[in-house]
């Protein structure tokens, strides 16, 4: 119960213009929490807002969704210009072709992998209906809508805001603009009425390849810190591993010293499992946008010729599904040279590729190594984690040697519903 609300309000806002927000003693809005849901917004807008890494996210998921019935972002970057009607038309068609598929799919999934005694009906009609939703949503242009919801402290809103409101993506300046009025509804004395950054346009990581389909990829540029490690603790990397190893096998967490084992890696994947990846706040990310001439890659069941061989639906949706695709590039190959710069990523469909950049510690990657391998994890996410140890286990023996402990190799065949 407060005696004086009025009064009270008006002496929170002045501390917290002194102090909070003048001083700069940020600490003090760590502890006030918003929540705020956004809808009808792109997937590409949910790739930057999920980036933020001083919050909490969950999204609309296109693996158990069917996105059949709703529409497409049109950015203001082309609204109304002589373009529109050519953006409209693409991914109006790569909707239909969504659409068309999807059933398709489903029959595929279900002839490829018929029920067994271990599942009930229900389970089954469930599983591979979502299976085939998975596989077919790589269609889905970047610009179809979504829906999102996040909760971060109002420290962390203001970094977020401040950096959004100056982006050079006309979507997301809007949904920074909303936020913010929301958000000062139920802050106001905590965030401020503008940003404080200046205006940023630069684009990152640029990507076109001329082949139209291709695999993920990955790097490993550099990895260090076993010297530190060593300096400090006295043991050899064989050792560290070695006592790691042993704790998790008793439930123990992954010690703190192996956040002094850094890796840069790059990679290459499609812009669909680029948004699963992006939601992890456990790691440094930086991703490119999706360009029109980037390579498609889509998911394994429609590329695995045992499968396409044994099951007439599984071939015949994997022929449809690309088509679709190769219809989309040659839609995009036109639009190239007239779409805005800022609206190219929209066009895209989730099976382009996009580059990225993760920095992350062997304390990271233990996380991420076990959780995107286990047999519910999505199978694309799955087979470039398991491809990633490899190559990490190459180049830094003993951190391959925990990170192959902890990831999941079971033989789970392609296109099996979880």
């Amino acid at each position: 119960c407060v005696p004086n609300a009025v009064s009270t309000t008006e002496k929170a806002a002045a501390f917290h213009r002194s102090t909070t927000i003048g001083y700069g003693h940020k600490s003090v809005g760590d502890h006030a929490q918003v929540h705020f849901f956004v809808e009808n917004a792109s997937t590409v807008s949910e790739r930057d807002v999920m980036s933020a890494r001083l919050m909490a996210g969950t999204s609309k998921s296109t693996r158990y969704v069917d996105f059949s019935k709703v529409g497409w972002h049109m950015p203001d970057e082309i609204y109304l210009s002589t373009t529109d009607f050519a953006y409209n038309e693409h991914c109006s068609v790569l909707m239909k072709d969504y659409a068309r598929i999807v059933p398709m799919a489903v029959d595929a999934v279900r002839a490829a992998f018929p029920m067994t005694s271990d599942w009930t009906e229900t389970k089954w009609l469930g599983a591979t209906y979502k299976r085939a939703l998975d596989a077919v949503r790589d269609l889905l242009p970047a610009s179809v809508v979504t829906s999102y919801a996040c909760t971060m402290s109002a420290t962390g809103v203001r970094e977020f805001l401040d950096k959004r409101d100056t982006s050079g993506n006309l979507e997301m300046k809007d949904i920074s603009k909303k936020l913010r009025s929301a958000c000062r509804s139920v802050l106001p004395t905590l965030l401020p009425e503008e940003s404080r950054y200046v205006p940023n346009n630069a684009k990152l990581l640029p990507v076109g390849k001329k082949s139209m389909f291709a695999s993920m990829g990955s790097n490993v540029i550099s990895c260090d810190g076993w010297a530190t490690m060593e300096k400090h603790t006295g043991l050899t990397p064989d050792e560290f591993i070695d006592r790691m190893i042993q704790e998790r096998g008793h439930h123990m967490p992954p010690d703190r010293l192996a956040e002094l084992q850094n890796f840069e890696i790059e990679i290459e994947i499609p812009f669909s499992i680029a948004r699963e990846f992006g939601r992890h706040r456990m790691m440094t990310q930086l991703w490119g946008d999706p360009t029109l001439t980037a390579p498609f890659c889509v998911d394994k069941i429609w590329m695995d010729e045992e499968l396409n061989s044994k099951h007439p639906k599984v071939l015949a949706t994997a022929l449809a599904h690309r088509d679709a695709l190769m219809i989309a590039r040659m839609r995009m190959t036109e639009l190239k040279e007239r779409l805005h710069k800022d609206a190219v990523p929209y066009a895209c469909p989730l099976a382009t590729m996009v580059p990225g950049v993760w920095k992350a510690s062997l304390r990271e990657l233990v996380h991420i190594v076990g959780l995107r391998t286990t047999p519910q994890a999505h199978p694309m996410c799955r087979e470039f984690i398991q491809s990633l140890v490899h190559k990490i286990e190459r180049q830094d023996p003993p951190s391959g040697r925990l990170l192959k402990a902890v990831c999941n190799f079971d033989d789970i065949p392609v296109g099996r519903p979880n």
